[in-house]
């Protein structure tokens, strides 16, 4: 089962970055979540993370829209791997405009 659910997890990120131009730092990036940050100023931007290892641009943040379909189940196991010491995969998109990087798929194991 385990190994079927990666499986559709790899699918599903490469159906994220078949329309997407890819940046440099568009991708899977593995690691803890060293660091939560929630601001309520910046509308349309829920949880914010940084990993060890860092991310790169922006300061190592990647951040989750509160947009996302996913949002509350996507924040709950992010603060669960981050509380966990858990390893996180994140595929992130460079947002360019924005001071951060989008998270798109999460994965806490």
């Amino acid at each position: 089962m385990k190994k079927l659910l990666n499986a559709l997890l790899m699918v599903t990120i490469g159906l994220f970055a078949l329309p997407h131009t890819a940046a440099a730092v568009d991708g899977v990036y593995t690691g803890t979540i060293s660091l939560l940050h929630f601001n309520s100023y910046v509308v349309g931007r829920g949880v914010c993370v940084q990993m060890n290892p860092g991310l790169p641009q922006f300061g190592g943040w990647a951040c989750l829209p509160t947009s996302n379909a996913l949002y509350k189940e996507i924040t709950s196991m992010l603060y669960v791997g981050y509380a966990t010491s858990k390893s996180c995969m994140l595929y992130v998109l460079f947002t360019g405009g924005e001071l951060y990087n989008e998270i798109k798929v999460a994965q806490c194991q």
